[in-house]
Parts: structure tokens; sequence; C-alpha cells
């Protein structure tokens, strides 16, 4: 069976937070945390965020405080 595909999304201050909650779901989704390689430096960040969501069967968003 296909894992889930998740995207976690975070501020910079708490990228370290997504990454250890990727880490716990690793076992049962496919896991992407916003910093890698979703956006690259030429895209436009609202376009990208717009077509994410099509990428994704999951998402995690705002993860902590900051």
């Amino acid at each position: 069976m296909e894992k889930p595909k998740v995207f976690i999304g975070s501020s910079e201050l708490n990228v370290k937070v997504a990454r250890a909650i990727a880490d716990e779901l690793g076992d049962y989704a496919e896991v992407t945390v916003w910093n890698e390689d979703v956006f690259a430096p030429s895209d436009s960040f609202l376009e990208r965020l717009m077509a994410t969501p099509n990428r994704f069967d999951f998402a995690v968003n705002g993860v902590g405080p900051g």
C-alpha cells in the first residue's frame, strides 16, 4: 500500500519541530518539510504554495509558536 504524502509547514524558527514531527511520521507517511526542495529560488512563493496541495494528501501547518 502506498503511503500518504504529508507536507509540513512552519516558520524558519520552528523548522526543528517540523523535522521532529516528520521523523515520527516517517514510518506511516511520505513526509516533506517545507524547506526540502518545495520552493525554488526562482519560484513565486505564493504560486508554489498554491500548487503544493496538489502534491500532498495531508498538511500540517503553523508548527509551534513563532
